[in-house]
C-alpha cells in the first residue's frame, strides 16, 4: 500500500514538473510573440500615421471642394 502511494506521488510530482516546464516555455514563447508584434507595430506606425493624415486631408479637401465647388 505504501509503495503504491509513493509511486503515485512520484508520478504526480513528475507530471507537475513537466507541466510547469511546459507553462514556462509557453510563457517565453508568448512573450517573444508580443515583442515581435510590438516591433512590427512600431515599424509600420509611421506608415499608418501618414495614411491617416493623407486620408483626413483628402476628406477635408473633398468636403471643401463640394461645399464651395
Amino acid at each position: 500500500m505504501i509503495l503504491r502511494l509513493q509511486s503515485e506521488k512520484s508520478s504526480v510530482e513528475i507530471d507537475v514538473i513537466q507541466f510547469k516546464r511546459m507553462a514556462e516555455q509557453k510563457q517565453e514563447y508568448d512573450q517573444q510573440v508580443i515583442e515581435s508584434l510590438q516591433w512590427i507595430g512600431m515599424k509600420h506606425e509611421p506608415k499608418v500615421q501618414r495614411k491617416t493624415i493623407c486620408s483626413c486631408a483628402s476628406r477635408s479637401l473633398n468636403a471643401h471642394l463640394f461645399k464651395f465647388g
